[in-house]
């Protein structure tokens, strides 16, 4: 008998079997980038197989994983079995649930006969971890599956010529280098990065380029001084980026305004088609009108509503159209006016995003949470259904992203990016982590797996780039399944 897993991030090892059954990977096995092999079976008595299995994908710790799996024959057919039995689960740091969501655990699995798949679900607790799965039939002999669970590394670095170096602008400022980068988007197959302390918005060509071609709020490519004065096409501390592939948003932190692109711009220095939060081009005051704003730190578009983390005015902007002229007032202001911390209150709002019907803020400053909207408001000063924690006291998130039905949020403060196995109800802790060894852990080694302080998250298919600013550099990572 072997099991082999068509979806899993861990290298698995399968040894000499007696049984009337296969349990094997169908065809193109693979799972979230993962990629398998299994030998073809030495025969060394009538269902007698010795199978090797292995993959070179690496898991995450507390990541809900799926894994399927089918029945076969010793000739590598798929076969249903003939009558009932009960597959026995052993999980050392590791736990298997029934639900793709990871919240009802189970040891054993009841198979009916005519079954020929399996699908299960588990997440292991730690970095290293071993999974064993058993199955019991009076004609089978005892088949067990095993693993361990590696920390996840990243696939490529962008700002960096190695995994291991980390200076402000190591590639040079107009061959790849970057300072203190924030945030990042895609538009088609370009990649679009917000280089802060280089006062620039750079635009790569493609998603696997090294270096860009396109420079906006700089001249050119070698130009990095801030923009002074301001006008649509110079700007200072870009800290947010955002496109729908058509569009794009730019937000100029220090000149208290958010720029915005009617097309993606193709050439450097183009100028921006409009400005929001200030009356004109060239203004840069910092102010708290439906019309103004003061250090927002990101701005985005989701249907027909503008939405702004208006950070020094501890509020949220929403605009109930996207402006088409410079000087547009927002329609609703969320956070009611003043820093604090009820329901109704940011303190520095980070970051926001839509999924389905809600809308997410990470609230930063003095209030460490993540504040969850069931329903878009619609009036002034609505309140939260729901604060979320990131299991650190001090923290500060600075970041969110929506992975499958995952919830990722970037904590700046710990260097690690938290995650929950589907977006939270009610107020419970993380279920696992990214750049770090566990949850309680920060090191501060600079490689393929560890980040630093961070402000950005962007998913792209089965890819999450991670803006690891205090190193100056983009990681990409390939996520397990969904």
């Amino acid at each position: 008998m072997r099991f082999l897993s068509s979806q899993k991030r861990m290298p698995f090892v399968l040894g000499l079997i007696t049984s009337a059954y296969l349990i094997g990977c169908s065809i193109g096995c693979s799972g979230g980038g993962g990629n398998s092999s299994a030998s073809s079976p030495s025969q060394s008595g009538p269902g007698v197989a010795s199978i090797q299995f292995s993959t070179t994908a690496t898991g995450w710790p507390g990541w809900c994983k799926t894994l399927t799996a089918t029945l076969q024959n010793s000739s590598g057919t798929t076969v249903s079995a003939s009558t009932a039995f009960t597959a026995t689960i052993t999980a050392q740091d590791a736990s298997v649930y029934s639900d793709s969501s990871c919240t009802t655990t189970i040891s054993s699995i009841a198979i009916s006969a005519g079954t020929s798949t399996l699908t299960l679900y588990y997440k292991p607790t730690a970095v290293s971890s071993t999974l064993s799965i058993s199955l019991a039939h009076s004609s089978f002999t005892t088949a067990t599956y095993s693993g361990t669970s590696t920390l996840p590394t990243a696939s490529s670095v962008r700002g960096q010529s190695s995994f291991t170096s980390s200076g402000a602008n190591g590639l040079g400022v107009s061959t790849g280098g970057l300072s203190e980068p924030r945030r990042m988007a895609i538009a088609g197959s370009k990649l679009i990065v917000a280089d802060k302390a280089n006062h620039r918005v750079v635009i790569y060509p493609s998603l696997s380029a090294t270096a860009p071609d396109t420079v906006l709020g700089q001249v050119d490519l070698t130009s990095n001084s801030g923009a002074n004065p301001a006008s649509a096409s110079a700007f200072a501390d870009p800290v947010g980026v955002w496109s729908d592939g058509t569009r794009l948003l730019v937000t100029s932190k220090s000149q208290n305004r958010v720029l915005l692109w009617n097309t993606i711009p193709t050439s450097d220095a183009t100028p921006a088609d409009i400005v929001i939060g200030q009356a004109t081009d060239s203004t840069t005051t910092a102010a708290a009108g439906m019309a103004e704003l003061d250090s927002p730190e990101y701005a985005f578009i989701s249907g027909t509503k503008l939405f702004v983390a208006d950070g020094g005015n501890s509020r949220v902007l929403i605009f109930n159209s996207v402006p088409t002229a410079t000087g547009t007032a927002a329609d609703v202001q969320i956070g009611a006016f003043g820093s604090g911390n009820a329901a109704d209150q940011f303190a520095t709002p980070y970051f926001a995003l839509v999924t389905g019907t809600k809308l997410l803020v990470a609230d930063n400053g003095a209030n460490h949470r993540i504040q969850v909207f069931n329903t878009i408001p619609t009036a002034a000063n609505a309140a939260a259904d729901l604060s979320l924690a990131l299991s650190n006291a001090s923290a500060q998130p600075t970041a969110l992203a929506i992975v499958g039905s995952k919830l990722l949020a970037y904590d700046e403060d710990k260097s690690r990016v938290v995650f929950w196995n589907s977006i939270p109800t009610a107020a419970v802790s993380p279920d696992g982590v990214l750049g770090q060894v566990d949850l309680s852990s920060v090191s501060t080694t600079v490689d393929d797996s560890t980040l630093g302080r961070g402000y950005g998250l962007l998913v792209d298919g089965t890819s999450l780039w991670v803006a690891d600013t205090e190193r100056h550099r983009l990681l990409k990572f390939t996520t397990p399944e969904p």
